[in-house]
C-alpha cells in the first residue's frame, strides 16, 4: 500500500446517547482525529422507499492500522467524508482485515442518505 493511495480524509463518528430535560433520547456523534483513507465506490442503486427512490450506494474503505489511540471502529460507528467541502456519510456494514498481517483494514460501508444519517 503506497501512502499516496491513501486521498482521502475521513472521521470516525462514534454515537453517543444524551437525554433532553423532556427525557427524550437523543443521538450525537463524536468526531475522531481526520484518518486518511482509500474510498471506492463499489456499486450503487436505487431503491423504493415510503413512495420515494432513495439512491444506495456501497462503498470500499481502506484505512492502515493501528488506528490512532482512542479511535476505535464498530458496525454502530459512522464515517464522515469531507468530499469537495460537502459533508458525506457511511454506515459500516463489516470491518475486515485482509492479508491478517495487521496493516490494513477494510470496511464494507453504505451511503447515508437523508433521514439515514442517523442510523
Amino acid at each position: 500500500m503506497k501512502i499516496a493511495e491513501l486521498r482521502h480524509v475521513l472521521y470516525v463518528q462514534t454515537p453517543t446517547t444524551a437525554q433532553s430535560s423532556r427525557g427524550a433520547e437523543t443521538i450525537t456523534w463524536t468526531d475522531s482525529p481526520p484518518l486518511r483513507a482509500r474510498v471506492r465506490t463499489v456499486s450503487g442503486d436505487e431503491r423504493n422507499r415510503d413512495e420515494q427512490l432513495m439512491p444506495v450506494a456501497a462503498h470500499e474503505v481502506l484505512l492502515r492500522w493501528p488506528l490512532p489511540s482512542g479511535v476505535t471502529l464498530t458496525t454502530k460507528s459512522r464515517l464522515r467524508w469531507l468530499d469537495d467541502g460537502e459533508s458525506r456519510y457511511f454506515g459500516v456494514l463489516a470491518i475486515g482485515e485482509p492479508d491478517n498481517r495487521g496493516r490494513l483494514v477494510v470496511l464494507t460501508c453504505t451511503e447515508l442518505v437523508g433521514e439515514d444519517r442517523v442510523l
